[in-house]
């Protein structure tokens, strides 16, 4: 990504670990965090994301598992407010759903 938007200024790419994103990032500091499925693999992270988004920020967030088993395993906490989009053609066996996180500013935080 880095090298395909090079041309764009007042971007910073970073790939960091989900589990390491505290100690990688400073606090409030993203903008914008993207996952592909890690959290399909672990259920861990959304908390980490949270802390690392500014207080406008987004996280993008596309899987496989179906809205019904995520939604309550992302939003545990009250940490967001989400909208969802189904991803998906008509030559697809299996649908992707994009997530769309900002922070739930009613929340008090951790």
């Amino acid at each position: 990504m880095r090298q395909r938007h090079a041309d764009v200024a007042g971007i910073e790419w970073q790939w960091v670990d989900i589990r390491d994103i505290l100690e990688a990032v400073p606090t409030a500091s993203i903008d914008v965090a993207f996952d592909k499925s890690t959290l399909d693999a672990m259920i861990h992270g959304s908390p980490e994301v949270y802390h690392a988004l500014k207080e406008d920020g987004v996280f993008l967030y596309i899987t496989y598992r179906q809205p019904h088993f995520m939604r309550p395993l992302l939003n545990a906490d009250n940490l967001w407010v989400m909208d969802m989009d189904v991803l998906s053609d008509d030559d697809s066996a299996f649908d992707h759903y994009g997530f769309v996180l900002r922070k739930n500013n009613v929340h008090a935080g951790p």
